[in-house]
């Protein structure tokens, strides 16, 4: 027999019948109070046969504080609005009204039916069969929610997307191409708290012409320092305290504008979606062509055009830190040459036709080598390139990179 209370439960009572109480509160100040009396040796159905389901519904009311509810029932019940429940709730179906806490475990047989804004402060949500339904206001669990049957929601679920996810967000040269860059629409989670869902509904512009930042579409997109030539500028996804999401450029050496206290007011969250890079002689950005996470540069850069001897020489190359080249290479010498390009952590080795590395380009006695290949490089945007023999004559041309942007 479980006894429950529709009031605060008081320290004294004097029972005035027909299951009426009068409880003296810690206050030394009478009130009266309901009793119920249920027997959880019986069937939901046997319950109801010896007393109306509005009995039962006062359980639920706004008023009650109850230590247990109702255990296997077989049959659909209601938790009122602003419901508290402290401990399990197990039922077939259940629908749960607006602002109800749960701080406890709520373990659903059927079907659960959420209409309002309900927080599981500290337990789980299980639904070991059947569906969960939010028709509308929130659903906040504290702890972990094992739903075995589908979860249907006719409004938004925010901040659950994996970490270190990104889709879309791809970056194009805007219909000023010197300076300004434009970011599709697409979502990503933020990779410095991974904590927010960083959404961009509709493509936004911003301008890289030296003007500070300013929030909003085809405004100035500058962060930090000045506007430089032949100059990396990482673009950040940011999002503000009232989801507003915006995006700007950033040159600091912390990995994002966060470290370095640059996020603009209010902005507390970001992800670098990208890099663009301004010409060796001007402001401008180096036109390109983003394909997921391949970026082409319109015109591929010959960006050394050297000797190399037989010891590993240093190449910087025109792409952002720790990405993946694609150059075209060619080998020219006169003679057969063996070339070996690599990033600058791997060992040196001398390249050769039949010993590890091998080679990564070659020439011939009277034909040049070369051909397209992709390298990784280092934290200094950097490769090393060693050849066989001194005085072989080695160009390279940068046609892209991968950019994987934090995947």
């Amino acid at each position: 027999m479980v006894t429950y209370y529709k009031g605060k439960i008081g320290v004294e009572d004097f029972e005035i019948g027909d299951g009426t109480f009068l409880r003296r509160d810690q206050d030394r100040e009478w009130k009266e109070y309901t009793q119920i009396q249920i027997d959880l040796s019986k069937s939901f159905d046997e319950l109801f046969a010896e007393a109306s389901a509005a009995t039962f519904q006062t359980l639920f009311d706004a008023t009650i504080e109850a230590t247990d509810i109702i255990p296997d029932t077989d049959d659909a019940y209601d938790i009122g609005d602003a419901a508290h429940a402290y401990q399990k709730i197990f039922c077939k179906d259940i629908d749960i009204g607006d602002d109800a806490v749960i701080a406890d475990d709520l373990y659903v047989g059927g079907t659960c039916t959420v209409v309002g804004n309900v927080i599981f402060s500290l337990g789980n949500l299980t639904v070991t069969t059947g569906n969960l339904t939010v028709t509308a206001g929130d659903l906040t669990v504290g702890g972990d929610a094992a739903i075995t049957g589908d979860l249907a929601v006719t409004g938004s679920i925010d901040n659950i997307l994996p970490t270190n996810y990104l889709t879309g967000l791809e970056l194009s040269n805007a219909a000023d191409t010197d300076h300004d860059i434009t970011v599709a629409t697409g979502r990503c989670r933020d990779t410095v708290l991974d904590t927010y869902d960083i959404i961009l509904a509709a493509a936004i512009t911003k301008k890289l012409d030296g003007g500070a930042w300013a929030e909003g579409t085809n405004q100035n997109g500058l962060l930090d320092g000045a506007i430089a030539v032949d100059t990396w500028y990482n673009v950040f996804l940011m999002l503000k305290d009232d989801d507003t999401v915006d995006m700007g450029f950033y040159t600091g050496t912390d990995p994002s504008p966060t470290g370095d206290n640059k996020l603009p007011t209010d902005y507390i969250a970001c992800r670098r979606i990208g890099a663009v890079k301004t010409k060796a002689a001007a402001t401008e950005i180096l036109n390109f062509i983003q394909q997921y996470d391949h970026f082409w540069y319109v015109s591929p850069i010959l960006d050394h055009d050297n000797t190399e001897g037989d010891t590993a020489v240093q190449r910087v190359l025109p792409v952002p830190p720790d990405v993946v080249v694609i150059i075209n290479v060619a080998v020219e010498s006169g003679a057969e040459r063996d070339v070996y390009i690599k990033h600058p952590d791997v060992t040196d080795i001398t390249p050769s036709d039949d010993v590890t590395p091998l080679y990564t380009e070659k020439s011939y006695l009277s034909i040049d080598g070369g051909g397209v290949s992709v390298h990784a490089v280092g934290s200094s945007s950097d490769v090393e390139v060693r050849a066989s023999d001194a005085n072989t004559e080695v160009s390279i041309v940068v046609l892209g990179y991968i950019d994987t942007r934090g995947k």
